[in-house]
């Protein structure tokens, strides 16, 4: 008798260790979409696709945003301080801002190009594709030069003679910096 009552105990909580393992898989599903749903309750998510647009335009307009001084708002040098890698940093946020960055062309009109990146190829990728996204319009253009390195070995291409030649039609602005 006391082996078959130990037995029906071991069974029972065996059957209760099986039930303490499915509500507690339960409660993460719960819980995991507990966390979703606060996540879509988050302001960002509330606010209008127009205002974040704006908000985006803003990080990559030097007029309105500049990076060093108010006080270079009128100034030529300006140029240089809008931030060219924002848009492409906005769109690996999340999926809606990645759809909103790519569906607005005047956030891709900034280009930037350091000479001192190694990468013509993936770097031409990059271009071209910024310059798709910018569906034809006119691009503000800076390239950061370093002296000498312009054409890295006779007869080869340089990213900087790429660009031009891709961008010169559509070019509003160029600035060269040069060290």
């Amino acid at each position: 008798m006391p082996k078959r009552l130990i037995e029906a105990l071991r069974d029972q909580a065996h059957t209760i260790e099986l039930a303490v393992k499915r509500l507690s898989a339960a409660k993460a599903q719960v819980e995991e979409h507990l966390a979703e749903q606060l996540h879509y309750l988050s302001p960002i998510h509330r606010m209008p696709t127009e205002i974040l647009l704006l908000i985006f335009l803003l990080t990559v307009d030097p007029h309105v945003y500049p990076r060093q001084s108010p006080s270079l708002v009128n100034d030529t040098k300006l140029l240089g301080n809008y931030d060219a890698q924002a848009p492409w940093s906005m769109a690996d946020v999340c999926r809606g801002w990645r759809e909103l960055a790519i569906s607005c062309p005047d956030l891709w009109t900034k280009i930037e190009h350091d000479n001192s990146r190694s990468n013509l190829a993936l770097n031409e990728l990059r271009l071209a594709l910024q310059l798709r996204r910018a569906d034809y319009r006119h691009v503000v253009v800076r390239l950061n030069e370093l002296r000498g390195q312009s054409i890295r070995k006779a007869g080869s291409r340089s990213l900087t003679t790429f660009i031009l030649k891709n961008v010169a039609e559509r070019c509003k602005e160029l600035g060269l910096v040069t060290n």
